[in-house]
């Protein structure tokens, strides 16, 4: 898990260009909103973050451990 992150680029894969290979990140910080809160802006900073592929046909998914989640991914 990554805070203070925020995804604003998919990057494909170098295997397979219609494949996502990773994420571009923005780095956040947190700055008084005036109103007594707190808003998440960006730095202008960015990381690159790598996915690992997934076998062919078939997609993690950790769904069944809750029986909330409705996941198209359930066998």
């Amino acid at each position: 898990m990554r805070f203070l992150r925020a995804p604003v680029a998919l990057l494909p894969a170098a295997a397979d260009a219609g494949a996502v290979g990773g994420l571009r990140l923005a780095a956040m910080r947190l700055e008084p909103d005036g109103a007594g809160l707190q808003r998440a802006v960006a730095t202008g900073e960015f990381a690159e973050l790598e996915v690992a592929a997934a076998p062919k046909g078939r997609r993690p998914c950790n769904c069944s451990s809750s029986p909330l989640l409705n996941c198209s991914l359930r066998e």
